[in-house]
């Protein structure tokens, strides 16, 4: 399925997306800002609602790593789920 068509989908949804430098397939992802971004801040925030939005984030598959882990903080919050053109990670979804 062409990723145009997910998005549209996704977008019929409370979500939110994001963009990063890198992925691992933990769903880990590398920021500028690790553990502080204002994503971060913000998914933190939306965990309280009573219906928390789908957080996804957009990457090229470049930036999954296959071998690697991406190194984390206490504060990263990590994207529902991760679209690429050629491969979906579903972390909690």
């Amino acid at each position: 399925m062409a990723i145009f068509q997910r998005l549209s989908r996704a977008w019929k949804m409370s979500s939110t997306f994001k963009f990063s430098l890198a992925f691992d397939h933990e769903g880990n992802k590398l920021d500028h800002r690790n553990g502080v971004s204002y994503y971060d801040k913000y998914w933190k925030k939306c965990q309280t609602w009573a219906k928390p939005p789908i957080t996804m984030a957009l990457a090229l598959d470049g930036q999954i790593l296959k071998d690697d882990n991406v190194p984390v903080t206490d504060n990263d919050r990590n994207p529902d789920l991760i679209l690429s053109p050629y491969q979906d990670i579903r972390i909690r979804i």
